[in-house]
């Protein structure tokens, strides 16, 4: 596992060796209770996955926009427009993609995500064994 672990915040993530941009990682919070330390967490894809998500779906809807912008005012104008099945085929296609390439991506980190969470358990139940058992 690699990860990073703060005076409140810890993110973890399982060590791949191929590039997996969607992979999920751990983020978790330290919360201090009376006799120990809570750790509340999710899982989540990297804000630069989620940035360049956001651009991506921009670039789509205005891509798509456009060309329905288009078509719209060609059919209303009677400029004899005939529907592009290019444009149509590769609006398409980019939309499938993007989601086919997610689903694939988080299908991968799924072991991964089970992985952290059992090494998580274990590291904290010898803890706790190991703090019973110095008393």
């Amino acid at each position: 596992m690699l990860g990073r672990i703060q005076s409140d915040s810890i993110r973890i993530r399982k060590r791949i060796f191929y590039h997996n941009g969607f992979a999920r990682q751990f983020y978790g919070r330290l919360i201090a209770e009376s006799g120990g330390t809570r750790i509340e967490g999710y899982f989540a894809g990297s804000m630069f996955t989620k940035c360049f998500l956001a651009l991506w779906w921009g670039f789509y809807a205005w891509s798509a926009g456009s060309f329905a912008i288009t078509a719209v005012r060609r059919l209303a104008t009677g400029s004899g427009y005939e529907i592009d099945k290019t444009g149509i085929l590769i609006l398409t296609a980019m939309g499938a993609g993007t989601f086919l390439i997610i689903a694939v991506g988080r299908l991968l980190s799924r072991p991964g995500e089970k992985f952290i969470l059992e090494e998580l358990r274990e590291i904290l139940a010898v803890a706790d064994n190991t703090e019973l058992s110095d008393r």
